[in-house]
């Protein structure tokens, strides 16, 4: 009985590989996701080829998530094939990239190589270094940033800064909220918000800043939470009246950035009149 088990899984990866090439869509899905969860790279060669010629949405999908399973050169050579491939799905696209930043720093040098290639691949491509979350990600993001390339691209690097926690890129976004484009500076502003409370400290001294700096890190300040002991600093800063912060996200920054008891923030309100 063991033996005939065993017979069963050496013979699993044929029956799957031969699913595959199934005329039947379901069939060809399933086994793609079920070639994915066995954990053999010599998987990624045969999905790879299907991928290149399926014309099924669903197994085109399929196909891709199972081929992020890998963190192989092969698999980022497949997935950036997509990005260069596909225009007009979206919902490919965006599969492609989360496959690639789910590969890790095995996939930073090939989506970076894409970014000075036209939209959309270059905007997935940096969206798959967001998803990596790798250190490794941030130069080439940045260099983006501060590029002269199409704002869509400039907008995607600052999107993908926010979803790398590392030091390196909350320095890069706080640099963005000074952009000569108001929309990477709101871009940035919302990555920043993203990064939670390890962007606190850094956003904190552009209170202190020009106008429109104080202006967005109160807006910052409106959803991430500052440390408790920093309250006694920051608070007066948001209410001072040469800033330009407009009273009413003077009142949500205090509120959203620090544990109030009740009724502290109403009282503010008289100092903000």
């Amino acid at each position: 009985m063991a033996t005939t088990r065993t017979k069963s899984a050496k013979n699993e990866p044929a029956k799957l590989l031969a699913a595959l090439s199934s005329v039947d869509p379901k069939a060809r899905r399933r086994a793609a996701g079920a070639l994915g969860n066995l954990g053999d790279a010599a998987a990624v060669a045969p999905l790879a080829a299907q991928l290149a010629y399926e014309r099924d949405l669903k197994v085109i999908e399929a196909l891709i998530g199972a081929i992020g399973r890998f963190a192989t050169p092969a698999a980022a050579a497949a997935l950036v094939d997509v990005l260069r491939r596909e225009r007009g799905r979206a919902a490919l696209l965006w599969a492609a990239a989360n496959a690639l930043g789910a590969l890790g720093e095995v996939g930073v040098g090939p989506a970076a190589a894409c970014l000075g290639e036209g939209p959309p691949t270059a905007v997935y491509a940096a969206r798959a270094l967001g998803f990596s979350g790798s250190p490794a990600a941030v130069p080439p993001l940045v260099a983006l940033r501060v590029g002269t390339g199409p704002l869509a691209l400039r907008e995607a690097a600052v999107e993908a800064l926010g979803s790398i926690e590392h030091d390196a890129a909350t320095a890069a976004l706080i640099a963005a909220l000074g952009d000569a484009h108001p929309d990477v500076q709101h871009a940035a502003a919302k990555a920043l918000v993203r990064q939670g409370a390890r962007a606190a400290p850094a956003v904190a001294p552009l209170l202190r800043a020009g106008d429109e700096l104080a202006r967005r890190a109160a807006y910052v300040f409106s959803f991430v939470k500052a440390p408790a002991e920093a309250a006694p600093d920051l608070i007066p800063l948001l209410l001072r009246r040469e800033t330009a912060i407009h009273a009413t996200m003077a009142l949500a920054a205090i509120d959203g950035g620090f544990d109030l008891a009740a009724g502290q923030a109403g009282a503010l309100l008289g100092l903000l009149a």
